[in-house]
C-alpha cells in the first residue's frame, strides 16, 4: 500500500505532472503580474478573482505538494494583491508601460548601432579596395612611364649615332673635294687619291642610307 500510495504521489506532483507544470508555469512569467494570472491588461475585477481562486486551488502548498510549490504560491498572490487593488494596478500598468518603452527604445539604439557599424565597416572596406585599386594603376602608371623613358633614351643614342656618321661622311666629302681641287692642278697622286675616296664617299652614302631606312626620325626634345 505505500509503495502505491507513493506512486499515486509522484504521479499527482512529479515531474511531469500536471500540479507541478502550473507550478513551473507560473515561475517561468513571474516578472509579470498578468501572466502569472494568466490574464490579459484589460481583465476586469471580477476577471482577477476568479483567476485567483482558480489557481489557488492548482498551487496552494496545502493541496499542491510539488517541491516549489510555495513559491508559485506566493508570487501568485503578490500579482493578485497588486491586480485586485485598483491604485496600485495603476501604477504597476504605468511602470510597466515606462519599462516597456525604455526596452523598445534599448533595442532600436542598439539596432541603429549595429547598423552604423555594419554601415562604417562597409565604407571601410570600399575605402580599402579603392586605395588598392589606385595603388596598383599608379604601380602599373609608373612601369609604363620608365618604359617610355628607356625607349626614348634609345632612340636619341641611336639619332646621335647618326648624326656622328653624317659629320664623318662630311667630312670626308671636304677631304675629297680637296683632292679633287689638287688634281684639276695636275697632281697625279691627289686624283688617284679623290678616286678613292669618292670610292669610300659612295660606300658610305650606301651605308647612311640604310641606317636611315631602318631608324625612325626622333621627335624634338
Amino acid at each position: 500500500e505505500d509503495g502505491h500510495a507513493l506512486v499515486a504521489f509522484f504521479a499527482k506532483f512529479g515531474p511531469g505532472s500536471e500540479s507541478a507544470k502550473a507550478v513551473e508555469r507560473i515561475l517561468s512569467v513571474s516578472g509579470s503580474h498578468y501572466a502569472v494570472m494568466g490574464i490579459t491588461r484589460t481583465a476586469t475585477l471580477q476577471q482577477v478573482k476568479k483567476a485567483y481562486k482558480q489557481l489557488s486551488l492548482e498551487v496552494h502548498p496545502d493541496r499542491n505538494r510539488s517541491r516549489r510549490a510555495e513559491e508559485a504560491f506566493k508570487s501568485l498572490s503578490e500579482a493578485f494583491q497588486c491586480l485586485s487593488d485598483a491604485a496600485t494596478r495603476a501604477r504597476y500598468d504605468a511602470e510597466s508601460r515606462h519599462q516597456h518603452e525604455q526596452e523598445v527604445r534599448r533595442r532600436r539604439e542598439a539596432d541603429f548601432a549595429a547598423q552604423q557599424q555594419r554601415s562604417h565597416g562597409s565604407r571601410n572596406q570600399n575605402s580599402a579596395k579603392d586605395s588598392a585599386d589606385c595603388a596598383r594603376k599608379l604601380e602599373h602608371a609608373l612601369k609604363e612611364m620608365g618604359k617610355l623613358r628607356q625607349e626614348l633614351a634609345s632612340l636619341r643614342d641611336t639619332h646621335a649615332r647618326a648624326l656622328s656618321r653624317e659629320a664623318s661622311l662630311d667630312e670626308m666629302l671636304r677631304r675629297a673635294q680637296q683632292a679633287a681641287a689638287a688634281a684639276s692642278a695636275g697632281e697625279d697622286s691627289a686624283w688617284h687619291q679623290v678616286q678613292v675616296m669618292g670610292t669610300r664617299l659612295h660606300e658610305a652614302q650606301e651605308r647612311e642610307r640604310a641606317l636611315r631606312e631602318e631608324v625612325p626620325r626622333p621627335w624634338a626634345d
